[in-house]
């Protein structure tokens, strides 16, 4: 943050000063008190109270700014420990289902019933990947059949539309109708917990969009009673 890179730079600047400021005084006042003068006292306190100051300073940069927490720096040997500790804090409901030419794979059933995986492959082994699929009943997928070209392509166009708005890569195919989501997650320190779980919540909000989407278009055409 801004402001804690500004605080820093002011405490560290003080307490640089201070130093220079404490050996000065201190040279300040042997020279009076050898000299007797009646500004020694006033001095005194005036020095005093800049060592106050600069305590205060040194208690600001030690205590109250937060330095970063070098036991949570997300990398490629702890992002499995961390992205499954995450999900034990939502209390997610998780699977473990391994897959080849994956380092982790984990499926999440969200309180919806949507599936998300979340893996790290070795092919793109410097992201956490989500990935999800919408494949409609065979009902839905009869019904789905019954829309002329147009309302078909009209209807995919519309899913990817609903995804994209929500920022996720979506592809869609017309025979059958189908989507897959996914979204890549760059495993570096800007990874956290808030956002990891905030791509999981976009993930399953754009499937919820799409699939809202489809009823809309069924609704739409006569094929899905209202």
């Amino acid at each position: 943050m801004w402001w804690q890179s500004f605080t820093e730079g002011v405490a560290e600047h003080l307490v640089a000063e201070g130093i220079i400021v404490s050996l000065a005084g201190g040279g300040l006042i042997a020279w009076l008190k050898r000299r007797a003068s009646s500004w020694l006292t006033p001095i005194c306190w005036g020095i005093s109270g800049t060592a106050v100051i600069l305590i205060g300073v040194g208690a600001l940069r030690l205590i109250a700014i937060p330095f970063p927490d070098r036991t949570q720096l997300v990398t490629s040997d702890n992002v499995e420990a961390l992205v499954v500790g995450w999900l034990d804090h939502f209390r997610l409901n998780v699977r473990n289902e391994p897959m080849e030419g994956s380092f982790f794979r984990r499926v999440v059933t969200m309180p919806n019933g949507n599936a998300i995986a979340i893996s790290r492959t070795r092919v793109q082994d410097h992201y956490v990947l989500l990935d999800a699929g919408l494949r409609p009943t065979d009902d839905d997928q009869r019904m789905l059949a019954k829309l002329t070209p147009q309302g078909t392509a009209e209807l995919v166009d519309e899913m990817r539309l609903e995804a994209a708005r929500l920022e996720t890569n979506c592809t869609v195919t017309s025979n059958p109708i189908q989507a897959v989501f996914e979204k890549r997650i760059p495993i570096t320190n800007a990874l956290t917990e808030d956002l990891f779980i905030g791509k999981i919540d976009e993930m399953d909000s754009a499937e919820v969009a799409v699939q809202e989407t489809v009823r809309i278009a069924l609704r739409k055409n006569g094929l899905l009673a209202h």
